[in-house]
């Protein structure tokens, strides 16, 4: 598949853009890059057009190293310049950090956007800003703090084994190829950054409140009490918006549950498809 390029406060990102019709954009969790929606993309009916940006420091994009100042903006203007290449109103869809990415967009940028599916979005700050979330906020705390803590001391792989512990479970991890987890440990510079920034966001569930498109969105059964909570005050403030669970899944479902999460979104962009006709 061919990628394109373009520049984002002077990081070079590159993006996948394939076919023609309805604009769909895809944004892909921490550590991953657009391949994580190969089979979404694989499966899309031929009139939609799909633009998959690699966030920066994933991918084919520009490098996060280890002392560059991290800053979230220029993720969230990736979005929205996907956004930006669409002549019509897209479809938008993100998964967990890509997720916190895509609602962020989606707010600032409300007539580019037709509908938003959020796959377990790490908009971990609510938990921090809403009361009665606070043994929640606090896993996430200690999770950034032992991520951070290890970064610090050069250990990057016990920082990434913190991470995708948490994300994916101990099992799962566990029997993850080594070559695999190698490949994860050379991004968690970029990991670690949008991991410990997440205190820092300043949008509370009020910010999102006047998000007024249809909004999916999708948990795993099995995933951990903080995602499902973020998905809980989403769903207390926006309008128009439907829960989907898939049961066993976890917090990776694109990946562990790619036919289901292909089958739910393919089915909502076709009933949107088929209303606008």
């Amino acid at each position: 598949m061919k990628v394109n390029h373009c520049n984002i406060d002077g990081k070079k990102i590159s993006y996948l853009d394939r076919g023609e019709g309805k604009p769909v954009v895809l944004v892909h969790c921490s550590s991953a890059c657009y391949r994580e929606w190969l089979p979404l993309i694989k499966s899309l009916p031929k009139q939609f057009r799909v633009l998959a940006p690699d966030l920066w420091g994933y991918g084919k994009s520009e490098s996060c190293n280890f002392g560059d100042a991290f800053n979230e903006h220029i993720d969230v203007k990736t979005v929205s310049a996907m956004l930006d290449l669409c002549d019509e109103p897209a479809h938008l869809i993100g998964h967990s950090y890509g997720g916190a990415l895509a609602i962020e967009a989606a707010r600032l940028n409300p007539s580019r956007v037709e509908t938003l599916t959020l796959i377990e979005p790490s908009c971990f700050q609510l938990l921090q800003k809403t009361p009665g979330c606070q043994n929640e906020w606090n896993l996430i705390l200690d999770v950034a703090k032992k991520m951070v803590s290890a970064v610090d001391g050069q250990n990057y792989r016990e920082a990434m084994d913190v991470y995708m512990s948490f994300f994916m479970g101990d099992e799962e991890w566990a029997i993850t190829p080594e070559t695999t987890k190698e490949k994860l440990s050379a991004s968690i510079a970029k990991v670690a950054g949008e991991f410990s920034s997440i205190e820092f966001r300043p949008m509370g569930l009020d910010d999102y409140r006047d998000i007024q498109v249809p909004v999916t969105m999708i948990q795993g059964s099995k995933t951990r009490c903080t995602a499902k909570k973020v998905i809980e005050l989403l769903n207390g403030v926006i309008h128009c918006n439907q829960v989907i669970e898939i049961p066993d899944a976890g917090h990776m479902s694109p990946m562990t549950h790619a036919r289901q999460v292909v089958d739910i979104v393919v089915n909502s962009l076709n009933t949107e498809f088929a209303v606008a006709a």
